[in-house]
C-alpha cells in the first residue's frame, strides 16, 4: 500500500499516517481485545519507518503525541 501512495503523490505531496501501540501492562484477554476494537490492519513491524523508506518516501519526520492523549 505504501508503494501505491508513493506512486500516486504529487511532487511534493504529504502523507500523514498513524500508529496505535498497546501498553505492555495489557493481559492476554485485553490485548485480544484491544485487537477486535482496533484497527482492521496492523503491522507488527518493528520499524515502520525502514518500511516507508524502503517504499521509497524520504523527508520521515515522527510526532509523537502521546501526551496529548492519555488520561
Amino acid at each position: 500500500m505504501l508503494r501505491e501512495c508513493r506512486r500516486v503523490l504529487k511532487p511534493g505531496g504529504t502523507v500523514v499516517g498513524f500508529s496505535i501501540h498497546t501498553p505492555p501492562s495489557l493481559t492476554p484477554a485485553q490485548e485480544e481485545r484491544a485487537t477486535e476494537l482496533g484497527p482492521s490492519l496492523v503491522c507488527g513491524c518493528e520499524s515502520p519507518q525502514e518500511l516507508i523508506g524502503e517504499a521509497g518516501f524520504s523527508g520521515l519526520e515522527v510526532i509523537d503525541v502521546t501526551a496529548r492523549f492519555r488520561r
